[in-house]
């Protein structure tokens, strides 16, 4: 069995600001600390992997938190998709497996590498975000759909406990290496 997580990241938003605004709302969630820029955020709703969820906190936070919001759903390391919110709508949206329930093999559907560069502030990494995104699931591929959260990452400069961590792991007090709960803001 592999991943099954959700969180989304704010760029340039402290950890205090996303705290404050997951708060005024009255969700579940836990916020990391910021890092290069960016606040990787857990919401308990969000989890549900129900779209309207992810949907909906995606553009509200845009719109309040006045900043681009990443949000990444990870299902059973089978399906990476991932959401560009710029003021409250999306801006990029990305599917690694577009026809996995319907049991027929596809190619990654969406995503627009010069988009994510401009999230990370830099354009050098276009082409090799460009082979990430096309590179196809399965043995030919990502195996792992974590590896690929994992290598976006990187390009974009996101924190490295983005990738792997959602609300239940973090419930469950699994914490990435290097911190602990003190670290975590929770609503």
């Amino acid at each position: 069995m592999g991943s099954f997580y959700v969180n989304a990241t704010a760029k340039g938003r402290t950890q205090s600001q996303v705290h404050s605004f997951l708060a005024q709302m009255r969700r579940k969630a836990f916020v990391f600390p910021t890092i290069n820029g960016f606040t990787t955020f857990c919401d308990a709703e969000a989890e549900t992997q129900e779209p309207k969820a992810i949907d909906e906190l995606g553009r509200k936070a845009s719109v309040a938190l006045q900043c681009p919001i990443f949000c990444v759903l990870n299902h059973d390391d089978d399906i990476l998709w991932y959401a560009l919110y710029e003021d409250g709508e999306i801006s990029d949206e990305y599917d690694s497996f577009p026809t996995y329930f319907e049991g027929i093999f596809s190619p990654p559907k969406g995503g627009n590498a010069a988009k994510l560069c401009n999230l990370a502030g830099s354009m050098d990494k276009q082409a090799e975000l460009s082979e990430i995104l096309r590179r196809p699931h399965g043995s030919d591929g990502y195996v792992l759909e974590s590896e690929r959260h994992a290598d976006i990452a990187t390009a974009i400069g996101l924190p490295s406990f983005s990738i792997g961590f959602g609300y239940r792991y973090l419930e469950r007090s699994e914490l990435p290496e290097g911190l602990d709960q003190t670290d975590l803001l929770r609503c």
